[in-house]
């Protein structure tokens, strides 16, 4: 659940403590290009304070996003750091709804590298070991950026990984980029293209150690759609209880996802004691991932959640 902070700022604390996560996905093309990105988010609960309706409680959340992507060559580097600051409100017994932004700022460069010239040349033979004389790299660009996302949750926290019959779900819709920032320095520029994304996904307990987890995502940036769902099943494999309650067994899952490219992705997952990792394999088998070449996307994400709410 902690990554979902990455796409929508309102979910900073919604599930009422300190979690967070640490994920790095690359991909290679053909080409010898390669893609990279690593985030890392945290979020918590400030705390709650009583309303006049003993079933209408209140409070803040926030969180912190630390982003660094590489891209292809010639090479781009994109750093973010931003925070979020959340405000959520129980409507009723087991549902609340949430409101929040995101402020930060991105640093972006290239570097295109030596170029080739007349001095690289020995004899009639192009060597790229001698010297070009001229370095081009482009000087690095900080902008402020701005987010702004909604929040709802429905059921009873940490329910269906209880073995309870009973299903606890979310959703959400945010918007990245507000600000439209220029891509460069120049004032006829290019401007970033805002995000615009939504995500539901539940948890479902099916029996004593079982529990199905769908989820979908939805998003358009500058005018291109995505869209993925799927499903993870997980499966509680301690077979005794401890005192400490569940937070202190091995839950471990299995799942997959299709996007709307064609593309499948794979996805495992085991966490004991709140500490966690998964691993994804996004498998080429679009279209699109035929047309530009890719051989794949692998990710491994590193997280700490309590027991509570919904993982993802």
């Amino acid at each position: 659940m902690n990554a979902l902070v990455a796409l929508d700022p309102a979910v900073a604390g919604a599930h009422g403590a300190i979690g967070g996560a640490l994920l790095h996905r690359s991909r290679d093309a053909n080409g010898g290009a390669r893609f990279s990105s690593s985030v890392l988010v945290m979020d918590m609960a400030l705390g709650a304070t009583k309303r006049a309706k003993a079933d209408l409680r209140s409070g803040f959340g926030t969180g912190l996003l630390v982003s660094d992507e590489r891209a292809g060559s010639p090479r781009t580097r994109t750093s973010t750091l931003a925070s979020m600051i959340a405000y959520h409100v129980r409507v009723g017994a087991f549902a609340k709804v949430g409101g929040g932004v995101q402020l930060g700022v991105q640093q972006r460069w290239s570097d295109l590298g030596d170029a080739a010239w007349g001095s690289q040349y020995n004899g009639l033979a192009y060597d790229p070991d001698r010297p070009s004389g001229e370095h081009f790299a482009n000087a690095p660009r900080t902008v402020g950026d701005l987010g702004a996302g909604v929040h709802f949750q429905y059921g009873r926290e940490g329910s269906a990984r209880e073995g309870r019959r009973q299903m606890h779900m979310r959703a959400g819709v945010a918007v990245q980029h507000l600000a439209r920032p220029r891509l460069s320095s120049d004032p006829d520029g290019e401007r970033m293209a805002r995000k615009w994304s939504a995500f539901a996904l539940g948890a479902v307990g099916l029996g004593q150690h079982n529990t199905l987890e769908p989820f979908v995502q939805a998003a358009v940036e500058g005018g291109v759609p995505e869209l993925q769902g799927g499903a993870m099943w997980y499966r509680t494999l301690a077979g005794k209880r401890s005192f400490a309650g569940p937070d202190h067994e091995w839950v471990c899952g299995l799942g997959s996802y299709a996007r709307l490219s064609g593309n499948i992705i794979a996805s495992a997952s085991c966490r004991f004691a709140g500490f966690g990792a998964a691993l994804s394999y996004e498998l080429a088998v679009g279209r699109w991932s035929a047309a530009m070449g890719s051989r794949g996307t692998s990710e491994l994400v590193l997280f700490y959640e309590p027991a509570a709410g919904t993982r993802r």
